[in-house]
């Protein structure tokens, strides 16, 4: 038989309002603690990946014209962290410093 997770959900609410170990818990429940607390840091887990902010535009400014070729062509601003991209840039420099903002969200 296969626990729907709303079920899970409702267990974990319910031993997290207990105050109780998850053994105390689940002790008569028919299921491991061990499971219980799986099914928490699960959802725990899931819920802190929902609430990080997703990019879905960013704002972009192009330097004018009259701008010296070695410096700034393209800013880029995302979540607070802006990127300065200037003309010949390092393609892999870029990535990186793009995965680490990614892997800080």
């Amino acid at each position: 038989m296969t626990t729907k997770r709303s079920e899970w959900e409702a267990r974990v609410a319910e031993w997290e309002a207990s105050g109780k170990t998850a053994a105390d818990f689940a002790a008569d429940k028919g299921y491991a603690p061990a499971t219980l607390k799986w099914w928490a840091s699960r959802l725990r887990r899931e819920a802190a990946a929902s609430k990080t902010p997703r990019v879905a535009m960013a704002k972009v400014e192009r330097k004018p014209s009259h701008v010296v070729a070695a410096s700034i062509s393209v800013r880029v601003d995302i979540d607070g962290a802006r990127i300065e991209v200037a003309r010949g840039f390092d393609e892999e420099l870029l990535r990186d410093v793009v995965r680490a903002l990614r892997a800080a969200r």
